[in-house]
């Protein structure tokens, strides 16, 4: 019996923001309403689960390329979108890992993650995505997580590779965001199962 190889994606993967440097958060406008440790700074844990995302992804045989890496720095977004065009290929997907709030004070309506896209070639993936992250946590939390278009997205607009931004949780309201960093495991594997389901049914990303 012979058993079909499976298509090894590159991805493309954006931490949005900046990180922290000598205890001093570089994007100070993106954090919870209170700082850490009862909130969190976006950036830093944009960084956090993408680094974590590659890893994961390197050792199910994927390549993963961390565009920020260990920069602390708030890339600008056309620097970010160059970069991009480096490394992109026709078996590239770019995912820009994002936290998203409401406002500037704690809330606990809205949840779960939002998986944006622009265009038709990522749209599928967005579909798929959204979906995996739904199954593995709709029975728990009771949230189905949500895919929209975004055409005015800048890294969605200028990226070579079919583009996804990802909020992951909202950092306003403390029980998704406490939920999303102890089940870090499970959205990567959503996101990853997404993405190979995504390419699969396509057949191409031509």
């Amino acid at each position: 019996m012979v058993t079909e190889r499976k298509k090894v994606i590159r991805i493309i993967v954006d931490a949005g923001h900046g990180g922290e440097a000598l205890g001093c958060y570089v994007t100070p406008g993106k954090r919870s309403p209170e700082p850490p440790p009862v909130g969190v700074y976006e950036g830093v844990l944009n960084r956090w689960f993408a680094r974590k995302f590659c890893e994961v992804a390197k050792a199910k045989g994927h390549e993963a390329i961390n565009l920020v890496g260990d920069a602390v720095i708030d890339i600008s977004l056309k620097d970010r979108c160059k970069t991009e065009a480096l490394f992109a290929n026709k078996n590239s997907v770019f995912i820009s890992f994002h936290n998203n709030a409401l406002g500037n004070i704690w809330q606990d309506q809205a949840t779960g993650p939002r998986v944006l896209y622009k265009s038709n070639k990522a749209r599928k993936l967005a579909v798929k995505v959204a979906q995996e992250l739904s199954a593995k946590a709709v029975a728990i939390k009771g949230w189905r997580s949500i895919y929209r278009q975004r055409k005015y997205l800048y890294v969605l607009k200028k990226t070579k590779s079919p583009a996804l931004l990802i909020e992951l949780s909202f950092m306003d309201n403390k029980e998704d965001v406490a939920y999303f960093q102890a089940n870090v495991n499970d959205y990567i594997d959503s996101i990853l199962k997404g993405l190979e389901n995504g390419l699969e049914s396509e057949g191409s990303n031509d």
